[in-house]
């Protein structure tokens, strides 16, 4: 789904799956180059009608012959990519894959979420072969994330803001947490969390975490 709108538009998605291929308009001169479910031009917010438990964005695993185990590959397809300044609202946001060489840059970043900002969404199973499995240089607002993976770092959020998430599992890095709570193994290494529950089991050891009024 390309989102051709203008600036301060709000687009409304109603129920189901989304599922279409939509090739990155910045990356004409790159045949390998990254597909999306969704692209969300600068400005515009994609909400959905009725919230994630009935609206999705669904990425897919590569077919390609030197995929890696987790997906990731040439011909993957990768779910939201956020203009500058977009939002993307209540959708569950799974399966997203991404080119299987972290020498690809963005197009091995964020196969969740890559950019702009992300509105109580559920964030699950996706996978990258950078940073950034669940969301990459993204704020996420209200989301909660299950399972996402990232074979150089970051599972979860690598450089972006969060604000009232629940991270079930994987690890942060590079990004700044507000009021957020951290289960399982997620753990914010290498970055800055303000009012914070941090149950996860994460090494801190190396990462230089900063904690300010959190409980752990």
């Amino acid at each position: 789904m390309k989102v051709a709108r203008m600036k301060n538009d709000v687009v409304i998605a109603l129920p189901g799956e989304y599922d279409e291929k939509v090739s990155n308009p910045d990356a004409k001169d790159q045949p390998n180059s990254l597909m999306r479910r969704v692209i969300v031009p600068a400005g515009v917010t994609l909400r959905s009608k009725e919230g994630p438990e009935v609206t999705f964005i669904v990425g897919e695993s590569s077919t390609d012959a030197g995929a890696t185990a987790t997906g990731c590959g040439l011909n993957a397809v990768g779910c939201v990519e956020n203009g500058a300044g977009s939002v993307v609202q209540g959708f569950t946001i799974t399966g997203g894959r991404t080119v299987g060489s972290n020498t690809y840059g963005k197009d091995s970043y964020g196969a969740g979420v890559y950019g702009g900002i992300a509105i109580g969404c559920v964030i699950s199973n996706n996978a990258c072969a950078g940073r950034g499995g669940a969301a990459y240089n993204s704020t996420l607002c209200g989301c909660r994330t299950y399972d996402n993976k990232a074979a150089d770092c970051s599972p979860v959020l690598h450089n972006g803001t969060a604000y009232g998430c629940y991270f079930a599992d994987g690890q942060s890095r590079i990004s700044t947490f507000y009021n957020c709570t951290f289960g399982g193994d997620a753990y914010p290494h290498s970055s800055s969390s303000y009012n914070c529950l941090i149950f996860g089991k994460g090494s801190s050891s190396n990462a230089n975490p900063k904690f300010y009024r959190c409980l752990k």
